[in-house]
């Protein structure tokens, strides 16, 4: 057994440790549970992986920076988080009905949010939301689609990541899902250590209240366990029986895992705990026993009543008479320590002249030897005697002190509340000397000068208690094992880990546009193939009167070059072709226009046009209205998602003060150009009619049949207003300018015309008119929405292209 006052000492402050870690981690479980501490942490983990710019996104301007802090450090969602990629993420129905309340009866600290899902479970409903917004037959091809077309509104550099896993996977979504898995986990791993530290500081501030609330000092604890014997060998017992028994507190100084411990769990170990923590308070006598301190003061007495009078003059007798008492019990106690002092020289002379008188008996020394032992028996004499007189004295001053008090009891005046002395002063006044209570500040002043000179102890509990307890159950096994002299503990064998290494990413390819089931339709989308990347194209269309393919190109040398390059017909089938017509006609352009639009987005009022129609959404009681992607972006990156969602409509070309819509959806690809917001309270009342133009039925497709009749149909803008129109073609690619400076290949639009009396055919919208609503002329069915044009034709996007089942915006429907 290797005992050691020191270490001892050490065994005991760690035990300390040890029960008050436990009691702080158990607290730390409930507020982690209470706060969800857990499930804002996978949202800001889920939010770093799917949204860009996580911190930088939650600054906001000098005059928030109080809520800025909050959010940061209570991981608050940032305002607009639910309008983001992982906001839209945690919608999904997959994750958010996994939460335990539902948002609608949330309070400011409950979970909304689930604490936690698997990596298959977040791979798979990544993959569902891809799926979403897109086209495509194969879900591999609906993902492409929504990847090479942002249709979700993912920011650059997260879609940059999940496109790298997509083209790492090969096409093969097996594989995307094992990236996404892998992605997931290793994120996960790094907010484990995100955990870890935000619970470290929990556990410091909890243990910082333990610590002031049972004034557990660290340094008056070593003191006390330094020079108490008896308390330090106790908490050295406690301690070598709690490292023996590690069935009791198994589930709180284990390192095994990071999940949630079950009540029951915390509810018994909180009673072992606090049992053994009052053990140990008893031993070591913790806690605050401040009991303010009596303040001397004296009170003048002038002119005190006659009742009074006796009683004061007998106080100040017996006061006079206690004080000469204890002046002459301090010179009694004076002359007894030096007469005790010269006894012991006298003895100590004594036994000298004896020792030489056994040698040799001179007269002289036998003389001086006689009269050492007579003044020591004198001296002696003289001890007893002023012991005695010191003995009678003492119990005359204890007497007098008793009756000072009793007779003190009476004369007591405010704000004394003891009597000390009474000295009488002239003119009968008499000036009564005691304490008194000590008054507020002088209470504060005293409790504060008494937790200051404990502060630095108690930061060091708050400290040692936030190391948490495994790792002061560890220490205190090694502490009784060295004690002990027993084997030393093993050290934790560290499995060393292979990380795989990173690969380049490559650039995710276009998908290959949809093509049609009928060989016209494959025959106009292989031709677009080929073309793409020619200059001076406008856009190919389908003819049925006579059967063909029109190919509309800017000037007569373009089809002379495309001519010699492609000949005059393109194969339908091996064994038929189709003729190419050539036709020369002006550049197409979009139709928002830089006034008399209806709306635009806030941030970019240059850039106006129609709101289309109003819609409704499955399983939202929400109203919404769309018009074109490039009519309600606030920039001119139309890949990018918005920023500034807010809408705003004009009236006579000014634009109004309230948004009357947010956007929620939208995207440019290969097929749509589209925009979809939410109504605000602002927004005029949901009605799709507006005289005879009005919205009866659901939409439907644009088949060959509508180009072969010429359906008629009307068009409702801002600036062309309500106007006539027939379909011309029904199926084109065109090739447009967007305000970015790219030229766009949309495919699968139809066109339409007017012709006045003399046959001539012109183009029926123009700028402004861009997300006008295009209805069937007597039914009132939706056909589709203008974009752009030229002087000849308007291009419409197909609404069986925006809400059809298999197509990217299925949850619409029109408000009828």
């Amino acid at each position: 057994m290797f005992n050691n006052e020191a270490l001892d000492v050490v065994i005991g402050i760690v035990l300390v440790y040890l029960l008050y870690s436990m009691l702080i981690t158990i607290m730390g479980e409930y507020v982690s549970t209470k706060l969800g501490l857990r499930a804002r942490l996978l949202r800001v983990a889920i939010e770093r992986m799917l949204n860009d710019g996580y911190y930088r996104q939650l600054k906001t301007p000098r005059q928030h920076r109080i809520q800025f802090w909050l959010v940061k450090r209570f991981m608050f969602e940032p305002d607009g988080f639910k309008s983001s990629f992982a906001g839209r993420f945690y919608e999904f129905p997959a994750i958010k009905f996994l939460s335990r309340i539902e948002t609608e009866n949330k309070k400011r600290f409950d979970l909304t949010k689930p604490s936690y899902f698997s990596a298959a479970y977040f791979a798979d409903t990544l993959i569902d939301i891809l799926k979403e917004k897109s086209s495509g037959k194969t879900n591999v091809q609906r993902i492409a689609y929504t990847l090479h077309y942002n249709t979700q509104h993912i920011q650059p550099q997260t879609l940059k990541i999940i496109r790298n896993h997509f083209t790492n996977a090969q096409e093969d979504l097996s594989k995307f899902k094992a990236n996404l898995v892998q992605w997931f986990d290793e994120t996960m791993d790094r907010c484990n250590g995100w955990y870890k530290r935000k619970l470290q500081f929990v556990l410091f501030y909890l243990g910082l209240v333990v610590a002031i609330a049972f004034n557990i000092d660290s340094i008056h604890i070593a003191r006390i366990l330094s020079r108490d014997k008896e308390a330090r060998q106790q908490l050295v017992d406690m301690g070598v029986r709690l490292a023996k028994d590690t069935a009791t507190y198994k589930d709180f100084t284990g390192r095994a895992s990071d999940t949630l411990r079950g009540k029951a769990i915390l509810d018994k170990g909180f009673d072992h705990v606090t049992k053994d923590i009052q053990a140990a308070n008893l031993i070591l006598g913790l806690g605050w026993h401040y009991a303010p301190p009596l303040v001397n003061t004296t009170v003048v007495w002038s002119k005190p009543d006659i009742a009074h009078l006796p009683l004061l003059k007998s106080y100040a007798k017996l006061s006079e008479l206690q004080a000469s008492l204890k002046k002459r019990l301090t010179e009694r106690q004076v002359t007894l320590q030096h007469q005790l002092g010269q006894a012991a020289i006298y003895r100590l002379d004594v036994l000298v002249f004896k020792n030489q008188l056994q040698q040799a008996t001179p007269a002289k020394l036998l003389e001086a030897y006689s009269q050492k032992v007579a003044d020591t028996v004198k001296l002696t004499g003289q001890i007893l005697t002023g012991r005695a007189a010191l003995r009678a004295d003492s119990l005359n001053w204890r007497e007098n002190a008793r009756q000072m008090l009793a007779m003190s009891q009476p004369l007591l005046k405010a704000p004394l509340i003891r009597l000390s002395d009474v000295k009488f002063k002239k003119a009968a006044t008499y000036e009564l000397i005691g304490q008194r209570k000590s008054d507020f500040w002088e209470v504060l002043g005293y409790l504060l000068r008494g937790f200051f000179s404990h502060l630095p102890g108690l930061l060091i509990t708050a400290l040692a208690l936030s190391l948490g307890a495994p790792f002061w159950f560890d220490l205190l096994n090694k502490l009784v094992s060295i004690r002990a002299a027993g084997v030393k503990p093993e050290e934790k064998k560290i499995v060393p880990t292979t990380e795989q290494p990173g690969v380049n990413p490559l650039p995710i390819p276009a998908p290959v546009p949809a093509t049609d089931t009928d060989e016209a339709g494959a025959a106009l989308d292989a031709l677009t193939g080929q073309l793409v990347g020619e200059q001076g194209i406008i856009g190919l269309g389908l003819k049925l009167q006579p059967p063909g393919i029109l190919v509309m190109v800017t000037s007569q040398q373009v089809i002379t070059y495309l001519t010699n390059k492609y000949g005059n017909t393109w194969p339908l089938s091996p064994t038929a072709t189709l003729p190419l017509t050539f036709a020369v006609e002006g550049l197409n352009f979009l139709h928002a226009g830089t006034c008399g639009g209806q709306i635009s987005n806030a941030a970019l009022m240059s850039n106006s046009g129609t709101l289309g129609a109003f819609l409704r959404k499955t399983g939202s009681n929400d109203d919404y209205f769309i018009s074109c992607w490039h009519v309600l972006k606030d920039n001119y990156r139309y890949k990018d998602p918005a920023v500034n969602l807010d809408i705003v409509a004009f009236n006579n070309n000014v634009p109004g003060t309230s948004p009357i819509g947010t956007i929620v959806d939208g995207c440019l690809t290969d097929k749509l150009d589209v925009g979809i917001a939410r109504c605000t309270a602002a927004a005029p009342k949901p009605a799709n009619t507006q005289g005879t133009f009005s919205v009866k039925k659901q939409h439907r497709a644009v088949t060959a049949y509508d180009g072969l009749v010429s359906t008629p149909v009307q068009i409702q803008g801002m600036a062309s207003q309500l106007v006539d129109a027939t379909i011309f073609q029904y199926k084109l690619n065109i090739t447009i300018p967007y305000d970015d400076g790219h030229d766009y290949m949309l495919y699968d639009v139809f066109s339409l015309i007017q012709t006045d009396d003399q046959g001539n055919i012109s183009a029926p919208t123009t700028k402004g008119d861009s997300g006008a609503l295009v209805l069937e002329a007597g039914t009132g069915v939706p056909l589709g929405m203008i974009f752009g044009g030229n002087q000849n034709y308007s291009y419409a996007i197909k609404f069986s292209n925006i809400f059809d089942t298999d197509q990217p915006y299925h949850g619409y429907y029109f408000n009828i």
